[in-house]
C-alpha cells in the first residue's frame, strides 16, 4: 500500500552506513594507492557523513527522483500499450461524467486504508470537475476478503447499485469480512441473494483478472493508484500512491 509521497513510501532506500567505515570504498579506490592509505580514505569518508548526515538525505533524495523519473518512464510506456483494457473496458465500473473530457481511472482495494482516504478526495474532484470520468479498477491485493468485496462490488453493478455500495465498503471501519460486506450491500439496499448469485458470474472473474493483469504490467507497486487521460487518450498522467488533492486537480487541469 502506498502512501501520499508516492514512490519513497514502496521503497527502503539504501544509504552508505554512518556507522563506521565501510569496507564497500575499497572496490572504488585504485588499486595504486597503498593498504594505509585506502584505510585513510576510509576514515574521511565516514568521518565526513558522520559530520555531514545531510549528504546521506541527499544522496537519497536524488536516488528517488531517478527512480521515480524512470517508473514513470516504464508507467507511460505500459500505459500506451493498455489503452484498452484501462479506459474502454466495458465491464469496469464508472462514476462521474460517463463522456468525459478527462478521465482518471483508480486502481484500488476496499481494505486498503489509503484508498478509504483518497474516497472524498475523489468525491470532490468529480464535483469540481464536471468533465471528470472515473473508472474503477478492483485490484483485490489483501487476501480472500478482499476479493470477495470486490466480486460483491462489481455484482452490485448489476442492481445498479455499484457506486453506492462501492463508497459504503470503503467508510467501512477496520477489515472486511463477508458479514460485514453483505451487511453493507443490505444498508444500500441491495437483494443479498441476488447479489451472492450474481458474485460467481464468470465475467466477474474476467474483470478481476484482467485488471491484476494490467496491474502487472503496468508494474503497480501497491493501491491507490491513478492513471489518468485526456478525452483523446493521447496525453496521460501517472500517479503511484495516495496524492493531495490539489496535485491531482492540477493533472487534471493540464489535459
Amino acid at each position: 500500500m502506498t502512501r501520499s509521497v508516492g514512490l519513497s513510501a514502496l521503497c527502503v532506500w539504501s544509504t552508505l552506513s554512518a556507522a563506521a567505515p565501510s569496507s564497500s570504498v575499497k572496490s572504488v579506490v585504485p588499486m595504486s594507492f597503498t593498504p594505509a592509505q585506502v584505510t585513510a580514505i576510509q576514515q574521511i569518508t565516514h568521518d565526513y557523513l558522520i559530520q555531514h548526515p545531510e549528504v546521506l538525505l541527499e544522496a537519497s533524495q536524488a536516488l528517488q527522483k531517478q527512480m521515480e523519473a524512470k517508473q514513470q518512464q516504464a508507467a507511460m510506456g505500459a500505459i500506451q500499450k493498455n489503452v484498452a483494457g484501462l479506459f474502454q473496458d466495458p465491464l469496469s465500473p464508472v462514476a462521474g461524467n460517463p463522456k468525459g473530457s478527462v478521465v482518471m481511472v483508480e486502481f484500488f482495494d476496499y481494505q486498503c486504508g489509503h484508498c478509504k482516504q483518497m474516497t472524498r478526495t475523489i468525491d470532490h474532484l468529480v464535483t469540481q470537475n464536471k468533465q471528470l470520468k472515473i473508472i474503477f479498477k478492483e485490484l483485490p491485493i489483501f487476501g480472500n476478503n478482499s476479493e470477495y468485496a470486490a466480486q460483491a462490488s462489481l455484482a452490485a453493478a448489476k442492481q445498479g447499485k455499484y457506486f453506492a455500495f462501492h463508497q459504503a465498503l470503503l467508510s467501512v471501519p477496520g477489515g472486511l469480512n463477508p458479514q460485514t460486506i453483505l451487511q453493507t450491500a443490505k444498508t444500500v439496499g441491495l437483494d443479498v441473494t441476488r447479489l451472492q448469485q450474481d458474485m460467481k458470474d464468470p465475467t466477474i472473474a474476467k474483470e478481476l483478472q484482467a485488471n491484476q493483469t494490467l496491474a502487472r504490467d503496468l508494474q503497480l507497486a501497491g493501491t491507490p493508484t491513478f492513471v489518468l487521460a485526456n478525452g483523446a487518450l493521447t496525453q496521460f498522467r501517472f500517479v503511484p500512491g495516495a496524492a493531495p488533492e490539489a496535485d491531482l486537480q492540477k493533472l487534471i487541469s493540464s489535459l
